[in-house]
């Protein structure tokens, strides 16, 4: 509903009849049992399927409902109007069968192995993985194309387990993919007696385009951070290895959170209000403050912080921050950048009367 998307449904014996009664019916939902013609009757011509000139002739004759289409002597509809016409509406009324193609999903790219007995050979499941990997390979339809996530299932006497994979970006490093099922091998360790290995591609994407020239640094790089990002997801769990994540949020302190969603992209870029100056550190939690100001609201010249007395050199601001109705209550805040004697540059904000440091410019 937020997306503005609205939902139409019509039953009819049909496909026209369906389609019409979908787009241009008043009733919601639409069911026709019987009497598909009284049911199309008042709907307008375009209800048919047909082409706007073929609307816009009809209008100039004066024309506008299905209704006014059946009433007009038949056999001159396609000398007057056109095939078009007289065929629509024959298959709306089920006059003259209309099929349709319905979508096919593409089937799942699986490869597997069964055995008779029962395996926990490490090398020999890693062999059989790398196997079928290369199956999978030879099977992608386009070589643009890389794997980004894939099941291996371990049948076994108890049941079937599920191990799951995610990459940092789309891959078809088969060397790569290999190291990262002998660590998740190493982490949790193969289930007794497993009686095969299915291999189960969830997800694919397109390959980023390859630097070819000699100075392809920051391609280099990138593959070599992702590769990381999914050695180390392997060996100790996706939700021990966290990337930020920005937040659309004015607070500064909740602007950004830590997850452990693995995307396809390779890199994280920071909104364009961080171009604004912000701290490398923030506490955990503003912290308050004693601060000595010239004026009521003006900067601040002196803080009294774990018990010293602090004189400001320099200061930068202020800078408002609001959050308003969407939370428990409104937040307004006066936020400063402080120069003191000693050179270290702080953050600190005034909330109503009182001040708090939030955090620290190293």
């Amino acid at each position: 509903e937020w997306r503005q998307y609205h939902v139409r449904l019509a039953i009819a014996d049909t496909i026209g009849a369906a389609w019409g009664l979908a787009h241009f019916g008043r009733t919601e939902p639409a069911v026709v049992e019987s009497d598909l013609s009284g049911a199309l009757r008042p709907l307008p011509a375009a209800a048919l399927r047909i082409s706007a000139e073929v609307v816009q002739l009809l209008a100039s004759f004066g024309i506008a409902t299905i209704g006014g289409i059946h009433d007009l002597p038949q056999h001159t509809l396609a000398s007057r109007f056109g095939t078009e016409l007289p065929t629509r509406l024959a298959q709306a009324l089920g006059h003259i069968p209309e099929h349709f193609t319905p979508e096919r999903f593409a089937e799942p790219l699986t490869e597997s192995w069964t055995g008779e007995e029962g395996c926990h050979s490490q090398p020999a499941i890693s062999l059989l993985f790398g196997q079928l990997l290369e199956r999978i390979f030879q099977r992608l339809e386009s070589p643009q194309v890389g794997v980004v996530e894939w099941r291996c299932s371990f049948p076994t006497a108890s049941g079937t387990l599920d191990w799951e994979f995610h990459l940092s970006r789309p891959s078809i490093d088969q060397p790569h993919l290999e190291t990262l099922f002998r660590l998740r091998c190493e982490r949790d360790g193969l289930p007794e007696d497993c009686f095969g290995l299915r291999l189960t591609v969830l997800r694919v994407a397109w390959l980023r385009e390859r630097q070819t020239s000699l100075f392809d640094t920051q391609e280099s790089t990138d593959r070599g951070w992702s590769s990381l990002l999914d050695r180390l997801r392997s060996r100790l769990g996706d939700e021990a290895v966290l990337r930020p994540a920005y937040e659309p949020d004015p607070l500064p302190e909740l602007a950004c959170r830590w997850t452990s969603e693995s995307t396809a992209s390779s890199r994280v870029s920071a909104p364009a209000l961080l171009a604004i100056s912000r701290p490398t550190r923030l506490l955990p939690s503003p912290q308050a403050l004693q601060v000595v100001s010239v004026v009521p609201d003006g900067p601040p010249r002196r803080v009294f912080y774990q018990g010293d007395l602090l004189n400001v050199h320099q200061s930068w601001g202020p800078e408002r921050v609001e959050a308003g109705w969407w939370r428990t209550k409104d937040i307004r805040r006066d936020y400063y950048r402080i120069e003191l004697e000693s050179g270290l540059h702080w953050w600190i904000f005034r909330q109503g009367e009182r001040w708090f440091l939030h955090g620290f410019f190293d």
